[in-house]
């Protein structure tokens, strides 16, 4: 009986030794484990927030790229609304000097007596002499098209073309 019960004590010293032993491990293991975690969601966070800045420096580039090029075409129509207001009033200058020539001209001749031939002439119509008529209308068979399978005529002088 002594032995029976010195191998019930010593099972349950050693069951008891090893669910400590075995809780003290697991209680190691997942406070490593935890640790693991921790250091591995530090650097994918660290490479996430790496991964942001890189994306965010490239749009900010493309951004400021874009800017530029807007920057650039409202410079070359500003260049071109300049260039285009500074002929007109070349244009304009130029009419007006014409005009005044041909005013001075016309004095002249008065002055000695002479008129001018052609009185002058608006170079367009008036309004009330514009009048467009209406373009013609096509004249449609009372037939329907797409029951009726017609040879294009593409077709028809590729046709021509080989005979």
């Amino acid at each position: 009986m002594v032995a029976v019960f010195a191998a019930v004590a010593i099972a349950l010293l050693s069951r008891l030794s090893t669910s400590k032993a075995l809780t003290q491990f697991l209680k190691n293991d997942v406070g490593g484990v935890h640790e693991k975690q921790l250091r591995d969601l530090t650097e994918a966070h660290r490479r996430h927030i790496a991964g942001m800045k890189h994306e965010s420096s490239r749009e900010i580039l493309r951004l400021r790229s874009d800017v530029n090029n807007a920057a650039l075409k409202f410079d070359r129509l500003y260049n071109e609304h300049d260039y285009i207001s500074s002929m007109y009033q070349e244009q304009v200058r130029h009419t007006q000097e014409q005009e005044d020539r041909i005013e001075y001209l016309e004095k002249k001749l008065q002055e000695f007596g002479q008129s001018t031939p052609i009185s002058r002439v608006p170079f367009s119509a008036p309004p009330s002499q514009i009048t467009f008529s209406n373009p013609p209308r096509r004249e449609r068979p009372n037939e329907v098209f797409h029951s009726i399978p017609l040879a294009s005529p593409l077709a028809q002088v590729a046709e021509d073309q080989d005979e």
